[in-house]
């Protein structure tokens, strides 16, 4: 077996698997799998919106989650699963067959394939047996102050702009507010779920196993909204940062960085307060399902 000198823990691989990347020495905050399950008022099969804390998403493991909710008698199917992954840099992920994926992350382990399809199929299965009714709403506002690029922006030999402008994002906050309706009278917020473009990199290199920014980010929305919240990763391509190069204009201190946070949650939850008339939708039924693994 392979032994690189970073790695600490000095653990047996009794299968000769991980061979690329060096153990972690600690979990700065829990990866979760959270899942919303909708289904409107005309008898069409539920859909589960199902956030994964993996770099990236993947088909068989859908596939396995929706072969485990068929055995378990639900009526979600995989047509029907949104997986988004969040596309965390900070999580370990050797759940897939793609070796092109191995280069980036670590070779397949069937233990962690499974695993991960079971804690979401579970968390699918935990909200849509709780399914109350429920008021949807939607809308997008734009918030440009967190996003950094990968490129960056540069001057060439002729002084003109060059590089990629800092500005060049996508910067739509789209948020949807899920109120529960069984009181039709006194409405509460059940559930927000929110589609935002940035890598999750702040702690790369580190060797912590962390949900990077989300892990603030929902805990600054359940503690504003008082429901739980789902996020899925937006145009993510070249949205990454906050950078150095930029000068005072995006913060790096973790200081800066959580006031971003918040202000990116202030966003979302004046957002799910606005949503356009025109996106409700009544009749539907949802809850929220949240499995840490």
């Amino acid at each position: 077996m392979q032994q690189w000198p970073t790695d600490i823990s000095n653990e047996w691989d009794p299968n000769v698997e991980h061979v690329k990347q060096a153990s972690s020495y600690g979990v700065a905050s829990r990866l979760t799998m959270r899942a919303i399950v909708l289904q409107d008022g005309q008898g069409h099969a539920p859909i589960a919106l199902l956030k994964v804390d993996n770099y990236l998403a993947q088909d068989y493991l859908t596939r396995r989650m929706a072969a485990i909710l068929a055995a378990d008698g639900s009526k979600v199917t995989f047509d029907n699963i949104l997986m988004s992954a969040t596309h965390n840099h900070n999580s370990p992920y050797y759940s897939t067959p793609s070796w092109g994926v191995w280069a980036f992350q670590d070779v397949m382990d069937l233990r962690m394939f499974e695993y991960q399809a079971r804690a979401g199929a579970a968390a699918i299965e935990q909200a849509e047996q709780a399914m109350v009714p429920a008021r949807v709403g939607a809308t997008t506002v734009q918030f440009p102050d967190f996003q950094g690029n990968i490129a960056g922006q540069d001057i060439d030999n002729d002084g003109a702009p060059a590089g990629y402008p800092m500005g060049v994002n996508d910067h739509g906050l789209v948020v949807m507010r899920i109120d529960n309706m069984s009181d039709p009278a006194a409405p509460t917020p059940l559930a927000t779920y929110v589609n935002y473009a940035e890598h999750g990199e702040s702690l790369d290199h580190t060797d912590l196993i962390s949900e990077d920014w989300w892990a603030p980010f929902e805990r600054f929305v359940n503690r504003m909204t008082g429901a739980p919240v789902v996020t899925s990763q937006g145009s993510v391509g070249s949205a990454e940062g906050p950078y150095d190069r930029y000068g005072d204009r995006t913060p790096t201190t973790t200081d800066g960085g959580d006031n971003r946070l918040r202000d990116l949650g202030a966003h979302e939850l004046r957002a799910g307060r606005a949503r356009h008339p025109l996106a409700r939708r009544e009749g539907v039924r949802r809850v929220e399902g949240d499995r840490q693994w």
